[in-house]
């Protein structure tokens, strides 16, 4: 495994710039072969919020690049900034008629129960392979 990293846009409410996207994919070729993108939204610690144009963006260059999105959308209830709105990747994915894997994570504790004290979460696996959601289900349960 290696850490690809790539900057957000602290100038446009910390967006995900898809040309910053091409140069850290681009920049990681020569030292691995990328597989999966990990996408915060909303943000934290920046209390960020993507826009449905940015995520569109995001889902294009995912079906474009064969990336794997794993969209950590665990902060949609602690969105202070009343101009925002979140959107959801599975749904934008929908919308865009674009069918590519996604792992998707909530929490029942953020927003929810508090910051503090009980944790409880779930993710959902869209677009899977059913055998791969198999192994991954038989892996949770031992």
């Amino acid at each position: 495994m290696n850490l690809i990293s790539y900057y957000l846009d602290e100038q446009n409410q910390w967006a995900l710039n898809i040309n910053e996207l091409r140069r850290a994919l681009e920049e990681s070729k020569s030292v691995c072969k990328p597989k999966a993108i990990v996408v915060i939204n909303p943000g934290n610690p920046t209390g960020s919020v993507l826009t449905k144009d940015n995520i569109e963006n995001i889902v294009r260059f995912a079906k474009e690049n064969n990336l794997l999105i794993i969209a950590d959308e665990v902060y949609q209830h602690n969105i202070w900034d009343p101009s925002a709105r979140f959107y959801s990747f599975k749904k934008v994915m929908h919308e865009l008629g674009v069918r590519l894997e996604l792992v998707s994570m909530m929490s029942a504790s953020k927003g929810f129960m508090g910051e503090c004290g009980l944790r409880g979460g779930y993710l959902e696996l869209e677009n899977f392979d059913t055998e791969v959601k198999a192994v991954f289900y038989k892996m949770l349960s031992a």
